[in-house]
Formats: C-alpha cells, sequence, structure tokens
C-alpha cells in the first residue's frame, strides 16, 4: 500500500495546439482542490520532453514530472497509469480545468465500494452562444441523464478509475490522437465493471475552435476515424471519411445539441443559430477534408497525427 488515496495525471501535448492555453493556471487549480483533501495525493505530469514541476506545498500533495521522450496523447497516458501509486487515479490534460469541488466529488462518488470508474461532464470555456454549441458537439454524449454510461464514450481527459480495476496500457497501442478512449472503455467493461457518470465532476476545456489549428486538429480529427475504431484493427477508410464529412457529423452534430440541451444552456429559441453553425461546419469541413485526401502531402500528414 503506498498510503496515497489520488493519483491526478496531466497530459501535456493538448496544451501545445493553440499556443493559448494557460497549463501553469490549470494546473495550479488542480492542486488547490488537492491540497484540501484529507488523504495524501500526488499529481503526475506526463510529457514528451523534460519537466519541470512546481511544488505541492502544503497539504500532503507530491507533484512528478514523467518525461516519456517523444509519446504521444495515449502513450503519455499509459505512462502515467503506470508510474500512479494512489488507489483512484483521474486522467485528465493540461488544457482542463476543475471546477470546484471536483475532487471532493470525484472521492465521494468512489466510497461506494461497487464503483469501479466513474466520468464526468464537460464544458469549453467561455458563455459565448458558438461555445456552448461547441460543447455540445464534442461533449453532448456526456450531458444525458445521469447514471451508469450505456452507450456512448467516455472522454480520457475526465474519467477516473479504481487502480485495483487499472488495467496494464488502459488506453491500449495508439500511437495517435485517436482509439484509445474506446478501448479504454471496451477494457473496463470487458472485465465485468460499469462507468458511472457523475455530472458535478465538471471540467472546462480550452475551447481550441477560435484558433485555425485548433479547428483543423478538432475536425479533421472527427472525420477520419477510422473502421473498427479503437480495436488493433482500426484502420482509415476515405469511404467512411467522405460519408461522414457528407452527412453522418453533421447529423451527430445535430443530433447531440438535442441531447445536451439545457444542460450546456441551449433551448429551442437558439436552433436556427444552431442550425447556421452547422452549415458553416459543414462547408468548412468539406473544403478541408477534400484537401486533405486530394494532397499526398497533406493526407500523409494528417493521418500521421491522427494515426500516429
Amino acid at each position: 500500500m503506498s498510503g496515497i488515496d489520488l493519483t491526478i495525471v496531466i497530459e501535456c501535448t493538448t496544451g501545445e495546439i493553440t499556443g493559448r492555453c494557460d497549463g501553469a493556471a490549470n494546473l495550479a487549480a488542480w492542486l488547490a482542490q488537492a491540497r484540501e483533501l484529507s488523504g495524501r495525493s500526488e499529481v503526475v505530469i506526463a510529457a514528451p520532453r523534460p519537466v519541470l514541476p512546481p511544488d505541492g506545498g502544503a497539504g500532503g500533495v507530491e507533484v512528478r514530472g514523467l518525461e516519456v521522450a517523444g509519446a504521444g496523447y495515449y502513450a503519455l497516458k499509459n505512462a502515467g497509469a503506470e508510474a500512479a501509486r494512489g488507489e483512484i487515479v483521474l486522467f485528465t490534460d493540461i488544457d482542463c480545468r476543475p471546477a470546484p469541488s471536483y475532487l471532493v466529488t470525484l472521492l465521494e462518488a468512489f466510497r461506494d465500494p461497487g464503483v469501479a470508474c466513474v466520468a464526468g461532464r464537460s464544458f469549453y470555456d467561455g458563455e459565448g452562444l458558438v461555445t456552448r454549441l461547441n460543447t455540445a458537439h464534442s461533449f453532448g454524449d456526456l450531458h444525458r441523464q445521469p447514471g451508469y454510461v450505456e452507450r456512448g464514450l467516455v472522454l480520457s481527459h475526465n474519467v477516473a478509475v479504481r487502480r485495483s480495476a487499472l488495467q496494464a496500457q488502459p488506453f491500449g497501442p495508439y500511437a495517435g490522437r485517436i482509439g484509445g478512449d474506446r478501448h479504454f472503455l471496451d477494457r473496463v467493461r470487458a472485465a465485468g465493471h460499469r462507468v458511472l457518470l457523475v455530472p458535478g465532476l465538471v471540467i472546462h476545456h480550452e475551447d481550441i475552435s477560435y484558433n485555425l489549428r485548433g479547428t483543423l486538429e478538432r475536425h479533421l480529427r472527427e472525420h477520419l476515424l477510422p473502421v473498427h475504431y479503437g480495436t488493433v484493427g482500426q484502420r482509415f477508410s476515405a469511404a467512411w471519411t467522405v460519408a461522414s464529412v457528407l452527412a453522418l457529423r453533421p447529423l451527430l452534430r445535430l443530433k447531440r445539441v438535442a441531447q445536451a440541451g439545457p444542460r450546456v444552456g441551449l433551448g429551442g429559441r437558439h436552433w436556427p443559430a444552431a442550425l447556421l453553425v452547422n452549415a458553416g461546419y459543414w462547408a468548412f469541413d468539406l473544403a478541408c477534408v477534400f484537401a486533405v485526401l486530394a494532397v499526398p502531402r497533406l493526407r500523409r500528414r494528417w493521418l500521421r497525427f491522427v494515426y500516429g
């Protein structure tokens, strides 16, 4: 027994997408809450280059830097999982900030010995209408009724698991930016566990859509999803990508707006704007996806980013 109740694993590559992420402030928010806990906790900062961790300060919080040279998103999370010593292991990203009382709510959920894994709800930072629509587009699955997750995905920036239920390489062998979330959920379920959605576990996530690189990253990652997603057999399919950009993703966005609805501050009067924003994203995605498919250099670059 390590005597550590909670490990917070923070992955760092997402902070480089827009160049505007205030990772220091986000880390300070996690540390401030960890210091308020009655038990011991630790923070593991996983990055592909050397990390100089801040002082954990008073409150029994140890902060460790974990360098995994050249590692990608899921490889860093896997390394953090291996290094974790806490009885509960929380996974998040450096571009995420916890809402007040997040960690207290997290540990309270795990007081039930039958709970092995929990997930929370995520919101993009900001109160503007487009930001709320982006929240629904990206995180709508997490804004359905609380309870056990039966459909959809949990996201690896807002999920926690008991170390006793944590398997080796929980996010799989994926070198790129897709596959690990599905792999994690499937492994949890295969071990006989369920994921409890806890509404009070709220993450505020940087809205990368107000940055061209961020918009490209998010939208191309959505459309370049593979067939056999989240399995060792996942592979790129041009036909699936074309179907996604023409119809599947625009329809999914509208479904998620309806699904998230009042929980992200959207009602009936917002549907004209929702349709207009969706049409704009559809036109943007058409241009970008077909450019990537048509230009070999761009296709190689983006497939390397998404698939590794």
